[in-house]
């Protein structure tokens, strides 16, 4: 099992910080805090997709060097439709240092596909600590 360490979790998320304040103009400190407080569901994107508008956010797991692609049903809970895990920490770490807005983003097909099989509701919620 791969692990990281202390100066690589910071480095994550100076990256997180960076690409947060890149992309939607969010204080550097205020993101480092969040990171500090649940490192295991950080909040990168959240956006809408499809005709129905569909509520899409996207979360790193840190610690456990993992990507979390969800989406908001209508039961309120963010449910798993996708996740990245790395298995290295330095490639991990190369991802958040390289990432677009894109590269958090499903793909709007991936969406339209679930709700044409009847939604989200059989997906595993994820726990944002929200």
């Amino acid at each position: 099992m791969a692990y990281m360490t202390c100066r690589q979790m910071e480095a994550c998320f100076r990256a997180i910080a960076e690409f947060c304040y890149e992309e939607h103009g969010i204080n550097r400190e205020e993101t480092m805090r969040e990171c500090r407080k649940n490192p295991k569901a950080v909040p990168v994107l959240y956006t809408t997709l499809t005709d129905e508008e569909v509520p899409v956010q996207t979360f790193v797991d840190v610690p456990g060097m993992r990507i979390i692609y969800c989406v908001e049903w209508e039961d309120g809970e963010y449910h798993i439709v996708y996740e990245d895990e790395y298995h290295d920490s330095l490639k991990f770490l190369g991802f958040l240092v390289d990432a677009e807005f894109d590269d958090f983003l499903l793909s709007q097909f991936t969406v339209e596909r679930f709700l044409a099989d009847g939604g989200f509701d059989r997906l595993p919620i994820f726990d944002s600590g929200k």
